[in-house]
């Protein structure tokens, strides 16, 4: 789920002319929408753009089938990767999104030098928007839509915002200060705050983001590179984290890159893997940074959390030998997954995004060739799993 201090940017079904003050410019989400809010509704969020100095609007996150926002940056929310390191600028323990390179083994990046082209751009990436986030797969940079990110940045000139509770440790209102940092919030959230100094030559830590706080804003705007438009989350569509816990079944992706590459990190590479793709197993234990230990064949394993996909199911028996009538199962939130999946299946439409995580129950099982001629079904099976139908 997004979070406040989540940091934004205009989306693909942005219809608010420069409300934002522009492509590019960026907001922090200052409160999420509830049921029962006439002001603040549910699937919607309230956004204070940097560069405003009091309005403060509502957006769509998912409200009418429709996504205003994508994610700039969640790391003021508290997501960090804290085992991972970034091996552009070789931070050790990435905040926000992770960004794993499918070409190379083990090679991460922030999203700082992700965005700011760091390593190959032919490369294909995974996006992992939290430890234990589901990995989205994005295109190479080489041909990508980048826009310039606008707002408060190192550089720019502020002054004291709406959120303002500090008296005259500005000199007094309506007096400048310049951005000298992005930092952690007295030492919580990374990037959750910002240090100022102010024009009278005095220095502080200010809220920017941190729990939906914002202390100051834009008098002058300063750019921080660009940002690649079409490899952002959509902010109300994708989970940023799921939970597990000790005796939850989840399923092991069908994806056999992803899941050599992903588990790379882990240690070393057992081809033991490929054989489960696609198997359920039941989770022992969760440990930090995502990592789940589970039994497979009366063994135990580690694996990620961007290599599983939970699965509901209405008993064991139910979860070793597949989903059958009357059982219980979840659609996944993943609007970009299930567009793949319904080629073949129906189709996709704008209406299917209102059934992602709903629970269903199970009317029919139906073999694949059912559907399809036996060709389509073989064709069908590959592309699902990456293998000849009936291969083990």
């Amino acid at each position: 789920m997004i979070k406040e201090g989540t940091r934004v940017v205009r989306g693909l079904d942005w219809k608010w002319n420069d409300q934002d003050g522009g492509e590019g410019h960026v907001g922090t989400v200052v409160k999420l929408g509830k049921s029962g809010n006439p002001d603040v509704p549910a699937m919607t969020a309230l956004v204070h753009w940097d560069t405003s100095a009091t309005s403060r609007c509502v957006y769509r996150l998912g409200k009418d089938v429709a996504f205003d926002l994508l994610v700039f940056d969640s790391a003021a929310t508290g997501i960090v990767h804290r085992s991972v390191c970034c091996k552009g600028c070789h931070k050790f323990g990435i905040p926000g999104a992770r960004w794993l390179c499918l070409q190379c083994t083990d090679f991460n990046l922030c999203s700082t030098c992700y965005h700011g082209d760091q390593h190959d751009l032919e490369h294909e990436f995974l996006r992992i928007d939290s430890p234990s986030a589901r990995a989205a797969r994005v295109p190479a940079r080489k041909d990508g839509v980048k826009i310039p990110a606008v707002g408060v940045f190192p550089g720019a000139t502020v002054t004291r915002g709406p959120d303002w509770k500090w008296g005259d440790q500005d000199g007094g209102k309506e007096k400048q200060g310049m951005v000298l940092s992005a930092t952690a919030w007295q030492g919580q959230d990374d990037r959750s705050a910002v240090k100022v100094k102010w024009d009278f030559g005095s220095e502080n830590t200010y809220r920017f983001g941190y729990d939906g706080k914002v202390d100051v804003i834009a008098v002058k705007a300063t750019g921080a590179g660009y940002y690649y438009k079409f490899h952002l989350p959509i902010a109300g569509v994708e989970p940023i984290e799921r939970h597990f816990a000790p005796g939850e079944y989840v399923r092991i992706t069908n994806d056999l890159e992803t899941l050599r590459l992903i588990q790379s990190g882990l240690g070393p590479w057992s081809g033991d893997m490929s054989r489960h793709l696609g198997r359920m197993v039941k989770i022992v234990e969760v440990n930090d940074d995502g990592k789940l230990s589970v039994t497979l064949d009366e063994k135990h394993w580690v694996v990620h959390a961007s290599c599983v996909e939970q699965a509901f199911v209405a008993s064991e028996a139910a979860a070793t030998s597949g989903n059958k009538e009357g059982d219980i199962v979840r659609v996944t939130s993943d609007v970009r997954e299930l567009k793949r999946l319904q080629k073949g299946h129906g189709g996709f439409n704008q209406k299917v995004i209102a059934i992602r995580c709903c629970e269903l129950s199970v009317r029919r099982r139906c073999r694949l060739d059912e559907r399809y001629p036996r060709s389509k079904a073989q064709s069908a099976q590959r592309q699902l799993t990456g293998r000849p139908e009936g291969q083990a």
